[in-house]
């Protein structure tokens, strides 16, 4: 949908179907499909008062929680070696969340990687590139993020993934 095709004053230009909001983008775009693929649907960075920060991930469809939880990395963005996290803790069958043993940096760009041997509860593995064909050498998840930004993986659609190291 194009945003000349949507008029009126009273249309919101947030996605408050679910938490955190989000800014529409243009073209928006509508996506189905009746097989099993599973995804990552969005990642978001959030900071306690604590000091931790921690990453939460939702994914397409229900997921195997031990594999996919073991798939979940956050690697430096100088020498790309994983940093320490906690424990996977799932929210539901469909979002996990993590927390990083130490503080991220605001200045410097880090790389959310699950890896491709995160499964659906149906044994189905990750579509990681998003091309449709799950299960491929090339399906680990990847899109980087700096230490301060909210959206990391946006459920709009906004960005792709990008190739892992």
């Amino acid at each position: 949908i194009k945003k000349e095709a949507v008029n009126g004053d009273d249309f919101e230009l947030l996605d408050g179907s679910e938490e955190p909001e989000e800014a529409l983008t243009w073209p928006l775009r509508f996506r189905f499909s009746t097989r099993t693929s599973p995804r990552v649907r969005a990642a978001y960075l959030d900071k306690l008062e604590s000091g931790v920060q921690r990453v939460t991930v939702h994914f397409s469809q229900a997921m195997a929680p031990i594999p996919s939880g073991k798939a979940v990395q956050i690697l430096d963005g100088v020498s790309r070696k994983p940093l320490s996290l906690s424990t996977p803790v799932w929210l539901n069958d469909r979002t996990m969340r993590v927390s990083s043993q130490v503080k991220l940096d605001g200045t410097l760009l880090y790389t959310l990687k699950v890896a491709g041997t995160a499964a659906g509860a149906n044994g189905i593995a990750l579509d990681g590139d998003q091309d449709d064909v799950p299960g491929e050498k090339k399906d680990d998840f990847c899109v980087g993020f700096s230490g301060i930004q909210q959206v990391i993986f946006s459920r709009l659609g906004t960005k792709k993934p990008s190739p892992c190291p």
